[in-house]
């Protein structure tokens, strides 16, 4: 049966079906590719759906802006924190600001609390509530933020509070009946 198959017609049938398996082959792994091939060679843009092809394409602008030339920085101009010895400093090894030196998980929560407290001095303005219902919702932000009841950090909420809702409220706030929500809650 092998001896009435001609050679031509063999390496023909071979061709044939290694060429089918390539292009089934190519099909199945390499989809993606050959169609981005062919929208190159017609010049057309393909239609991207992120929700289909999980596909975001790039934006036209950059997010950090161009790079711009720089100059190389001399060491002594690099500075990441305190030094280890106090005497370059010209302090004590401390940073000067008591904010500074917390940790970035404080910084965050008194950045929470600040914002928290303008928004509870423009309700209390839209509303015209009661001072009694500032007292309690006030306690109930100083409960929320229990790390912030170091003295930077309360006596910096008070100034924002005593100045921010300075005319605003029907009602007057002291310094001192600020201490006293820190203290009784």
């Amino acid at each position: 049966m092998l001896s009435q198959i001609s050679w031509p017609a063999f390496i023909s049938g071979m061709a044939i079906l290694l060429s089918l398996y390539y292009a089934y082959v190519a099909v199945f792994f390499y989809k993606k590719e050959i169609i981005a091939f062919l929208y190159l060679l017609s010049g057309r843009q393909p239609v991207t759906d992120p929700a289909k092809t999980g596909f975001v394409p790039e934006p036209a602008y950059t997010v950090m802006g161009s790079a711009r030339a720089h100059r190389e920085a001399a060491e002594e101009e690099l500075q990441f924190g305190p030094s280890d010895n106090p005497d370059e400093d010209g302090n004590d090894g401390t940073f000067n600001n008591g904010i500074a030196e917390a940790s970035a998980e404080v910084a965050a929560l008194f950045s929470g609390m600040m914002s928290e407290c303008r928004t509870l001095i423009r309700v209390i303005n839209e509303s015209g509530e009661s001072k009694e219902n500032f007292e309690m919702l006030f306690k109930i932000l100083v409960e929320k933020y229990p790390e912030l009841g170091e003295p930077p950090y309360r006596q910096q909420v008070t100034e924002m509070l005593l100045e921010e809702s300075e005319g605003q409220f029907p009602f007057e706030l002291s310094a001192d009946e600020l201490e006293s929500y820190w203290t009784n809650h």
